[in-house]
């Protein structure tokens, strides 16, 4: 993963923030220095901090606040349905302005805390394998913005950034979810409300019967996050996604309409750790793996495969795994997912997308602390397997061959091998694949009769009894007490088929529950 700097070196902290936000970035935003009051996290251009950063406490509180105030406005609608003078949803309610109160208390401590690296230089970490499931957040970010652009500068200074008094500025034509996740003042809503035509700076100072300063303030306040242009350029717009926002939307509802119906069977602890298993390899995943998918699926199976991976990360998930402001990670997992699905269900794209990444490419290892590296990988696969065999107990074979794939990448255990082949079996077109990888786990114990009977079963299924026959036999030799390896051997002198007893969900009950 790549570390680019948003600016040159000289840039000021907050317009990297601002820059952030208004291309609605993904990532870690973080000062040289390595100061952790510098470290912040964006989701789609929305600001997050993690638990162990200064202003933790501060932004729990305001969060509390505006939940007990959201918790009260919706009471008092409740109480009097019918009325507006209570209402919490109209700027003007008492509601609303406790909310902007507090709003603006915590910008206010935000901005002083992190004024103090303001001049720093500064660098951001693309893509959502920064991103964490403990992040508190989203902050008022476009608040943020709004705030620091026009702190500490006089009027002089404020004319001088919007261009003068001949400047003319339009009301922008801005992505409706971000313009109207921005909490307005009255004042602010109103001069907005103005631009709808272009005016300058001058007539819009002479037509409003308010002080030529705050008009400059909110001016630069609203130019700040976008919500105005000036008429002879562009501010920019926030970089939309190729798939279109519709898509997801649409998807994202069908996936929560499923789980009303049916929720996802998983304890919360293997949950949380399987959506931080597919955070943090989110970045280096092609879309077929992401979906687990070959590149001859056909369109069903890359449906099936995006729905139960979808039914896994929907944001809806964030309140009963307790991820406070979990709910960007999540969402970018499934605007990735929904990206891959969109990507791999149609033969052309697939196929242009599938020359595109071609090989896919193994990351090299840092040098420095490479024991150390191996053994916090080997324990991080342990957990992945454990997490796998209940997942493959609960027949949740999709999410088990993630967590099975990654722990073979970082320690290739027979135990781990043997369970991905089973699981992989699970679907006939990765039968080959299923024998591949029981083969390896075969490499790894080559005296284990009980893996020797497994791969000779798979090679059965595929057709390929010769090999089946001779692993049969060396099960065998390797265990005279495997009575399934003579009776198999037999089967196939015989020529008759294997006719399972049981069902493929019950041959994996039985497998898990075995002691190896």
């Amino acid at each position: 993963m790549s570390t680019e700097r948003i600016e040159p070196p000289e840039i000021r902290f907050f317009d990297a923030i601002r820059r952030a936000y208004v291309e609605g970035w993904t990532g870690r935003l973080g000062l040289d220095s390595a100061d952790i009051r510098g470290q912040l996290f964006f989701v789609g251009g929305d600001l997050y901090i993690s638990p162990d950063h200064p202003f933790e406490a501060t932004a729990s509180a305001w969060a509390d606040s505006l939940r007990s105030i959201q918790r009260r406005g919706d009471g008092e609608t409740e109480a009097g349905e019918g009325s507006t003078e209570t209402s919490s949803s109209g700027p003007g309610s008492q509601e609303a302005v406790e909310a902007r109160a507090a709003t603006r208390g915590l910008i206010s401590d935000l901005t002083d805390l992190l004024s103090t690296c303001a001049r720093e230089a500064c660098h951001f970490v693309d893509g959502a394998g920064q991103i964490r499931l403990d992040l508190i957040g989203p902050l008022p970010t476009a608040r943020l913005i709004m705030e620091t652009c026009v702190r500490g500068e006089d009027e002089g200074a404020l004319l001088r950034l919007l261009g003068g008094e001949e400047s003319s500025f339009v009301a922008a034509a801005a992505d409706e979810d971000r313009s109207t996740g921005i909490e307005l003042d009255p004042q602010e809503a109103f001069l907005l409300s103005r631009l709808e035509k272009p005016l300058n700076v001058g007539d819009l100072v002479q037509q409003l019967n308010v002080g030529r300063f705050e008009i400059l303030q909110n001016l630069t306040r609203l130019l700040a996050v976008d919500l105005i242009r000036r008429e002879s350029g562009s501010a920019g717009s926030p970089a939309t996604s190729s798939f279109g926002s519709e898509l997801v939307q649409r998807l994202s509802e069908r996936i929560a309409t499923s789980l009303e119906k049916e929720p996802v069977r998983l304890a919360t602890d293997e949950h949380r750790e399987l959506l931080g298993n597919l955070l943090g390899r989110m970045g280096e995943m092609t879309f077929f793996e992401l979906l687990a998918v070959s590149p001859q699926s056909t369109v069903e199976e890359v449906h099936r495969a995006f729905m139960e991976l979808g039914r896994m990360v929907h944001p809806v998930h964030a309140d009963r795994l307790a991820l406070a402001g979990g709910e960007g990670a999540l969402g970018i997992l499934l605007e990735r997912a929904t990206e891959a699905y969109f990507t791999l269900s149609d033969s052309e794209r697939r196929a242009e997308y599938f020359e595109q990444v071609g090989p896919l490419q193994i990351n090299q290892e840092d040098a420095a602390s490479v024991e150390e590296r191996q053994e916090e990988m080997k324990a991080v696969a342990r957990r992945n397997f454990q997490l796998a065999k209940n997942l493959a107990d609960r027949q949740e074979f999709h999410p088990a061959i993630q967590l099975l794939e990654q722990a073979v990448k970082s320690d290739p255990e027979s135990e781990y091998l043997a369970l991905l082949a089973e699981c992989q079996a699970y679907n006939p077109r990765w039968l080959d694949r299923a024998v591949q990888n029981m083969s390896r786990a075969v490499n790894g114990r080559p005296d284990d009769g009980s893996l020797r009977m497994r791969l000779g079963s798979l090679l059965e299924r595929r057709g390929d009894t010769s090999r089946a026959r001779e692993e049969f036999q060396a099960a065998l030799e390797r265990g005279p007490e495997v009575i399934a390896a003579r009776e198999a051997l037999d089967r196939l002198r015989s020529g008759r088929k294997n006719v399972e007893k049981k069902g493929f969900s019950q041959v994996i009950r039985s497998i898990l529950g075995r002691k190896t």
